[in-house]
């Protein structure tokens, strides 16, 4: 799809109180710094109960996250991802205008 990545790039995390460093599946490189987990194993408790804590310690650190689940490779996965990337990217944009809503800003280059 021409989306920069890389498999497994480490990750500095505090979890815990400890700071960890933890390998997301894939990270999305060009559009800064967003994590693609794949969680692929149905049925499993212990992985679920894994799995939302991983989410909850990336979020806590600020870390945009796609998540991928089997059911995702059924229908459109492209689009799905695509689609989280906008949302994140569209989130990323309302969250600059609301730090400098209501304040003057001059473009670059002073036009």
């Amino acid at each position: 799809m021409g989306i920069g990545f890389e498999y497994e790039k480490p990750v500095a995390v505090v979890d815990d109180g400890k700071t960890k460093i933890w390998y997301p599946d894939f990270t999305l490189v060009d559009y800064g710094m967003i994590l693609v987990e794949y969680f692929g194993v149905d049925g499993s408790e212990d992985y679920r109960r894994r799995s939302l804590q991983k989410l909850k310690v990336y979020e806590a650190n600020s870390f945009d996250v796609i998540r991928v689940y089997p059911r995702d490779f059924e229908k459109d996965w492209k689009g799905h991802l695509l689609s989280s990337m906008y949302g994140i990217l569209e989130r990323r944009i309302q969250d600059f205008f609301e730090v400098f809503k209501g304040r003057k800003v001059e473009k670059a280059g002073g036009r």
